[in-house]
């Protein structure tokens, strides 16, 4: 007798799924403006989209008058089909949709104050949102689920002023306040302490994470500006990645090999991590930001797995390629007389099958395989909104 494989079986169920339609592409880079009228007259915010391999600026979005706000942060939601940012004037936070359209989805009857400094909003890992408001009035925690937000952190745990926030690996948050002296640690449960402190005459611009366990603090010393690295949460572990980066805000490539770092001279720079190189990403004459403007990288999205920034039966060619290398075989069993079809247990990823760097991205439940149950979910992801 010979087997139909469960996955050849249920493949063709995709041919009925609709495909979800085209969102933010992954790897571009946001990068928030505001004019220097700050809203006042021909004031307006401002936000660009940079494709890094062509280095082409396209205008994203842009508020005038009442919808102007002196923008900072940006961030993108967990699921990559939005874009956040936060106004420091009105005390709000908006988003985006990949069409530029935006909602106000807080302001200050939600405890938003004055958000200021360079990337001052982020996602935790369990979607949590998190607003670093301005002038030393607390970090606010706005739960996934769409509840009212609560104080995360305060002046007791070394929140101070304005400036940066960001996750690392670990599920802590690092805070930075613009030309303070230290860095701050805050535990998942909001208890800050000192995570490094620099000398008198170094003040911090700004700091960013990436998956992979580094932190990443930009300061200034007397004889210039440098970029360190720490590693696994380590302060002894200070590094200088390289110097004499301009740029008021960063942020990590979803490969966490490059930094992105937007100046305020109408230039985005990338450093590479691994040995430091510094280049130039993007430059033009229309994008010249305040001090501390957001920049973003639009991520991934689970079950993309071709990166063309949406998920459909593209990806699926893949997910099913990669099924086939990591999962080859289906065996029988002969018991009381009966043939009795059971599955392999799937090769680990990464293993010897021969499979494609892409492979890992379709390990979708996060088992270390790539199996059945990885379809269901590609099925789920697929199906959508």
């Amino acid at each position: 007798m010979r087997s139909r494989t469960p996955f050849a079986v249920l493949c063709m169920t995709l041919f009925f799924v609709n495909s979800v339609h085209a969102q933010f592409v992954p790897g571009h880079i946001f990068v928030a403006q505001t004019d220097d009228e700050r809203c006042i007259g021909a004031g307006r915010d401002r936000i660009w989209e940079i494709d890094p391999t062509t280095g082409e600026f396209t205008l994203f979005a842009q508020l005038f008058g009442n919808e102007c706000g002196e923008m900072s942060g940006l961030t993108f939601t967990p699921d990559g089909t939005h874009l956040r940012a936060s106004q420091f004037s009105p005390s709000r936070i908006v988003e985006f949709d990949s069409e530029g359209n935006f909602t106000t989805v807080l302001d200050e009857s939600d405890g938003i104050f004055l958000p200021g400094g360079s990337n001052n909003i982020a996602y935790d890992a369990a979607g949590n949102f998190y607003v670093l408001n301005g002038f030393g009035a607390p970090i606010r925690r706005f739960p996934a689920d769409g509840g009212p937000g609560t104080i995360f952190a305060d002046r007791e745990d070394g929140v101070v002023w304005s400036g940066a926030i960001a996750f690392a690996a670990d599920g802590d948050l690092y805070y930075a306040g613009s030309f303070e002296d230290q860095v701050v640690r805050i535990t998942p449960e909001g208890e800050g302490f000192v995570f490094d402190e620099y000398p008198f005459n170094v003040n911090v611009f700004t700091l960013t994470a990436d998956g992979s366990g580094n932190v990443y603090v930009k300061v200034s010393r007397p004889t210039g500006t440098e970029i360190l690295r720490y590693r696994t949460g380590n302060p002894n572990s200070q590094q200088v990645v390289v110097s004499a980066v301009p740029g008021s805000s960063m942020t990590v490539s979803p490969d966490n090999m490059h930094l992105f770092l937007a100046a305020s001279g109408g230039t985005v720079y990338s450093v590479d991590l691994g040995d430091g190189t510094v280049g130039v990403v993007a430059q033009s004459s229309d994008y010249l930001p305040l001090f501390g403007a957001g920049i973003a990288v639009a991520p991934v999205r689970p079950g993309d797995l071709n990166k063309n920034g949406s998920i459909d039966l593209a990806d699926f060619a893949v997910f099913q390629r990669c099924f086939q290398s990591l999962c080859p075989k289906v065996y029988e069993v002969q018991v009381a007389g009966s043939v009795v079809l059971r599955q392999c247990s799937p090769v680990q990823s990464g293993g010897d099958s021969g499979a494609g760097p892409e492979c890992l991205a379709a390990d979708l439940t996060g088992n270390g395989q790539v199996d059945l149950s990885d379809f269901s979910q590609f099925i789920a992801v697929l199906d959508g909104p």
